[in-house]
């Protein structure tokens, strides 16, 4: 038993010596490296579907510093079957499959040679694995050496193919991290309109992305149920809901700095999946202005594998577009002409406004400077986590200092000068501190700031404070709450239309009555009885 074992041990040996200097490269002394793609994108192999047609992509790198020729094959089982023959390629039909040969020479390290090759899986083809093997033969220097690479293909039906992968839900709008837009009303989304002037003001744009920005954002969810990683292509595409035919206005925006075409196909990312796993997709919504019409839309999701033409899943949605209001331009316009009348009055009548002896300007300026530290400041500094923590209700933290610190203070302010003027002066210096010290200053804020000193004004003289009406009692106090409340609704739905407008912000309509009702009407209605208190007491404390 030993004798025949040395024996075969003699022959194999021989058999070697007379082939010649030929070897099986190890990968760390290899002269090249093959990098075959296939499908292209899949290194590693991946799924197919019956019918499909792939694009494989052949690719052999040097890893020499010498001058090496190589003669290159591919060995492809049947049924698969490669389309077309290139110049320097050679396909011939051998029994059970195919042989792709080619030779070339690369020059030197990190040279590559590739070249893409079609290959068609037809409908009948059986649903197992498939292996398709390369053999390099490299002639160098050195002698010749022997590469090999393998891919493993997996088949599957139609059917199987759309059972390894599920299209979650699709969230319209979301923002560029794939987040719901809570500020938005659901599957809807808002025409992008070139920026106006007063828009230009207050947002500063940048040349670059100039009508690069999308409208909004779409985030899906695919899941990955098969034990093989793929990459897809997921594409967005929008539909007529009546014919089903595409709808223009919705392909990537031209970009005339780098010479591009407009596109007229969908929007598309590609992802990768691993084996068993979920990856969140995150595609722009582009909309042309005067192309893209409001109305309902059609937004049809697929996904197909990479490289392949075998979809694996598709999922309708349908969503509105909508084009800006015109209520946030009719209330800008009103509160711009109220800013404007408010500081006209101002103006006309500044002698009797400034006409305050010291002690009360101090005053208004100390209150003025305490309800920019404990309003503004801790507002400002609050309003990110309260984001964080109650999302679109964050009014509900943020609203205690804006609202209910705010008019208790001003109340207790016009206890103690109940005169005209106060409100403008306070007001002013809280504007003054907020644009210079937290760099608040915008035109909207201009805007904002001098509605609020002219409504406020007008509630304070209606409410009969600065007539010289020095008694009030539970009645009257009640009386100046609700004018307050009323005037400060007003002034909370005047922020929300010139948001809309400057910033081009959706708010869903049951968002803004809630946030009027809670925000607007009744903190303020709560804050302004104690304010009264509060300013009794200095008041008798002053005296005393």
């Amino acid at each position: 038993m030993k004798i025949s074992y040395f024996k075969f041990l003699l022959i194999l040996t021989f058999m070697v010596c007379s082939l010649g200097p030929v070897r099986v490269a190890l990968p760390d002394t290899a002269k090249a490296i093959i990098k075959n793609e296939i499908p292209y994108g899949e290194k590693d192999g991946g799924l197919l579907g019956r019918g499909a047609t792939i694009t494989a992509l052949l690719c052999v790198e040097s890893l020499s510093q010498e001058d090496i020729a190589i003669d290159y094959e591919v060995r492809m089982p049947t049924p698969l079957k490669p389309l077309g023959e290139g110049e320097d390629i050679m396909i011939e039909r051998k029994e059970g499959g195919w042989i792709l040969k080619t030779s070339f020479r690369l020059k030197a390290a990190g040279e590559k040679w590739f070249r893409s090759v079609k290959i068609s899986i037809p409908e009948n083809s059986p649903c197992r694995d498939y292996v398709i093997s390369s053999t390099a033969r490299i002639h160098s220097s050195s002698g010749v050496e022997v590469i090999r690479h393998t891919t493993r293909l997996k088949v599957v039906s139609s059917k199987e193919m759309k059972d390894y992968f599920e299209i979650g839900e699709v969230i319209i709008p979301a923002n560029e991290k794939g987040e719901p837009d809570s500020r938005r009303e659901q599957s809807t989304f808002l025409i992008s309109e070139k920026r106006k002037f007063w828009q230009r003001l207050a947002v500063q744009e940048d040349k670059d992305k100039k009508g690069m920005e999308p409208a909004t954002y779409m985030a899906v969810t695919i899941k990955n149920r098969a034990a093989y990683k793929a990459i897809l292509l997921i594409s967005l595409d929008m539909l007529d809901p009546r014919s089903g035919e595409r709808v223009k206005g919705f392909e990537y925006p031209y970009i005339a700095d780098h010479g591009d075409l407009p596109g007229e196909g969908e929007i598309y990312q590609i992802v990768s999946l691993k084996p068993k796993s979920e990856e969140k997709v995150v595609l722009p919504i582009y909309t042309k202005e005067g192309v893209v019409l409001p109305g309902i839309y059609k937004a049809r999701v697929k996904a197909l594998l990479f490289g392949t033409s075998a979809m694996v899943g598709q999922k309708d949605v349908k969503v509105k577009a909508v084009s800006a209001r015109w209520i946030p331009i009719l209330m800008t316009s009103i509160a711009l002409m109220t800013a404007i009348g408010g500081c006209s009055f101002f103006y006309h009548k500044r002698r009797r406004f400034l006409s305050v002896n010291s002690k009360d300007l101090i005053l208004i300026a100390l209150f003025g400077t305490v309800m920019f530290a404990v309003v503004n400041v801790p507002g400002t500094i609050l309003f990110n986590v309260a984001h964080v923590l109650l999302g679109p209700f964050s009014f509900f933290l943020t609203g205690f200092f804006y609202e209910v610190i705010f008019y208790l203070l001003l109340t207790s302010l016009l206890v103690l000068i109940p005169r005209v003027g106060t409100t403008t002066l306070v007001i002013m210096v809280r504007f003054l501190m907020s644009s210079f010290v937290l760099g608040e200053f915008s035109p909207l804020s201009l805007i904002y700031y001098a509605t609020m000193a002219t409504v406020l004004e007008g509630a304070v003289y209606l409410s009969g404070i600065s007539r010289g009406k020095e008694k009030f009692d539970r009645r009257r106090i009640a009386l100046v709450a609700l004018i307050f409340a009323l005037a400060d609704t007003y002034l909370s739905f005047v922020f929300f239309n010139l948001s809309m407008l400057f910033y081009r912000l959706y708010y869903a309509d049951w968002y803004i009555g809630v946030y009027l009702v809670v925000n607007g009407f009744l903190f303020t209605l709560l804050a302004v009885p104690f304010g009264f208190r509060l300013g009794n007491r200095l008041k008798a404390v002053s005296v005393v």
